[in-house]
């Protein structure tokens, strides 16, 4: 195929994926003519336009060959089924489906669609890894553990190009004219995977999950969960799948692809699968994945990791400190022999090495999707210790050299934005308060926000008209917010005399940045300040993941400047490398002064957390 230039491309396929939705049920000729993808059932009277892409799941009636004829009831234990996962024009939706069944379709995410309009090639290999529950599954071999899934993209362009349409009265013969009696050949499939799964013959009854996550390259990109039925289920367990498509943007070719990924889904009654995938050496596979096999869950996780933090206090002790981190990594790979424990281990050490002349530090992706779709509570993943190997080795906390990557809730933008952001917004306590750790961080912050030239609201009141004022939000801020937080409210007085996620109404320019520097901001409740922000054009917060000393917080400040100051010359400063500078080059060797001891801060630095996209750059002046 001769190929197209970038812009004529770009608008034919950007025009393609603004089309309306639609459906397909089977119908007995297409059953007849073998499986073939059935009718169209519009969504909506008169003509109608080739839908957006979907991606669909279910498990298939052929034994060899897809049929595209699913399974419509529950699962027989003990035996063999094809997953099959494609990406289609169509949103499948069978007449004959039960609930049982388990098929599921979801249009794909905006992200995924811009990285098929940007490609120039006429395909495009996705990697796909299935991780099925093997409480009902049998554990699946390396061939069924990944899989690769060639999208078609010329069969999108030949859509858009025939711009096709259909119309209520001739849909069922419409289709079956122009429909190649090849299904997975079809111009409405754009690509295919099969996984073969085995139910386990000693399983209960019950409903069984089968998680897909996908990569392009080693970029994480999206992923799916289904549910079905084993043997016989009641309606009412049915687990709900509230699924909803990942934004990830790290496909743009300015943005930077992770070294390493760390995938935790969570399935039925919190249980989690998991997957760490690395770069692979052989240009064949792309990625290496490792199943992280240590039964974790969910439920437990959390427990533990609550009373990690809650046991943080405002200044530990590095002793302390490397208990916590030894603590973390053990929750997630499992203890020191298993494999993925040492994996990750010697991916860390083999990735410091490699990267000790670059400026750059390396990346690690961390994503935890709870059952309902949202990103699980915000961990220190930074403060996970790599244990020494030897007596002549010492251990260290991966945040000291890796950038941390943690998606936020709603918006997980990554691409890459060359316009620097310059304009600081500062929610500070009155210059001469009473109130000891905030007289304290005032202190510690020293004339760091004067020489940022930030724009300074220190009561209720002016805070309040702030957030009213449509207008000044609108344009890229970096938003600081140095107070006391409780119970999603910061405040600087009293308790009573507050600001809550609620307050903030309008959106913020984006990208904006928003610096939460106060104790445990990062928790995450239902309605907390992370997601409020985020879903009003926040695209990267900076948090704390327990108590924070108030010296300490004031010194971070100190430290953003300091190292803005020190990079005037590049002009841009990418947020991951100041937010990595601030705290280990910085923060770490600045002494507590507001302490008896006046020690040094260290891994107390590592409390504080970069939430969503690092790649957004802020002016050095």
């Amino acid at each position: 195929m001769k190929k197209l230039s970038l812009l004529t491309f770009a608008i034919l396929i950007v025009s393609f994926f603004t089309l309306t939705i639609g459906c397909y049920q089977p119908t007995a000729k297409s059953a007849r003519r073998g499986g073939i993808p059935p009718a169209p059932v519009p969504t909506t009277q008169g003509e109608y336009e080739m839908p957006k892409v979907f991606w669909n799941l279910w498990a298939d009636r052929g034994k060899e060959n897809i049929q595209y004829e699913p399974i419509y009831d529950s699962l027989e234990k003990g035996k063999r089924y094809n997953i099959v996962f494609d990406l289609s024009a169509f949103e499948y939706r069978w007449k004959k489906m039960t609930t049982l069944g388990g098929q599921v379709s979801s249009a794909t995410s905006e992200a995924i669609k811009q990285t098929l309009a940007d490609r120039y090639a006429d395909r495009m290999l996705i990697l796909a890894f299935s991780l099925p529950d093997t409480t009902y599954f049998e554990k699946p071999n390396d061939q069924n553990i990944r899989k690769n899934m060639i999208i078609d993209l010329d069969k999108i362009r030949i859509i858009q190009e025939r711009k096709d349409k259909f119309r209520d009265d001739n849909v069922d013969n419409k289709w079956l004219d122009i429909v190649e009696s090849n299904k997975e050949e079809s111009v409405y499939v754009f690509g295919h995977t099969v996984f073969s799964l085995t139910t386990r013959k000693d399983c209960q009854d019950g409903w069984a999950s089968v998680a897909i996550v996908l990569f392009h390259e080693n970029r994480p990109i999206d992923e799916m969960k289904a549910v079905f039925c084993i043997g016989k289920c009641k309606e009412e367990e049915r687990p709900k799948i509230n699924y909803k498509p990942s934004s990830f943007e790290f496909l743009s070719e300015k943005s930077h692809p992770p070294d390493g990924s760390l995938y935790l889904l969570e399935l039925e009654k919190g249980k989690l699968v998991g997957l760490f995938c690395t770069e692979s050496s052989d240009p064949g596979l792309h990625i290496n994945c490792t199943n992280l096999d240590n039964d974790l869950n969910k439920v437990s996780m959390d427990k533990q990791m609550n009373k990690i933090f809650s046991e943080l206090g405002k200044y530990d002790s590095e002793e302390a400190l490397k208990r916590t981190g030894k603590t973390l990594m053990e929750n997630i790979f499992g203890n020191e022999i298993q494999p993925a424990y040492k994996i990750f281990k010697s991916f860390v050490r083999k990735k410091i090495i490699a990267t000790k002349s670059s400026k750059t530090r390396p990346s690690l992706f961390v994503r935890v999707v709870t059952g309902d779709g949202e990103v699980s509570p915000y961990i220190p993943y930074g403060l996970l210790l790599i244990t020494a190997d030897n007596d002549d080795d010492t251990a260290f906390f991966l945040g000291q050299h890796f950038r941390v990557i943690t998606p936020l809730p709603q918006r997980q933008s990554y691409a890459y934005n060359q316009n620097c952001i310059s304009n600081y917004v500062a929610f500070l306590p009155p210059e001469h308060t009473d109130n000891q750790p905030l007289a304290l961080a005032n202190l510690g912050m020293s004339d760091a926000l004067d020489v940022l030239n930030a724009h300074k609201f220190m009561s209720i009141k002016q805070i309040n008209d702030y957030l009213k004022n449509k207008t000044l939000i609108s344009s890229p801020t970096i938003l600081l917010i140095q107070s006391h937080h409780a119970e999603d409210r910061i405040y600087w007085t009293q308790e009573s005399n507050y600001i809550a996620p609620g307050d903030f109404l309008f959106p913020f320019g984006s990208p904006s940045i928003a610096i939460l520097n106060a104790c445990e901001t990062s928790a995450n409740d239902e309605d907390g300040f992370v997601k409020q922000l985020n879903s009003l054009g926040v695209d990267a917060v900076v948090a704390t993941s327990s108590q924070v000393n108030g010296y300490m917080t004031g010194r971070f400040v100190f430290c953003l400047r300091k190292i803005l100051e020190e990079s005037k010359n590049t002009k841009t400063l990418a947020l991951s490398q100041l937010f990595h500078d601030a705290t280990v080059r910085c923060l770490w060797s600045e002494t507590n002064e507001a302490g008896l001891m006046k020690q040094k801060f260290k891994a107390n630095a590592l409390k504080y957390i970069l939430l969503g996209n690092g790649d957004l750059r802020i002016c050095t002046k």
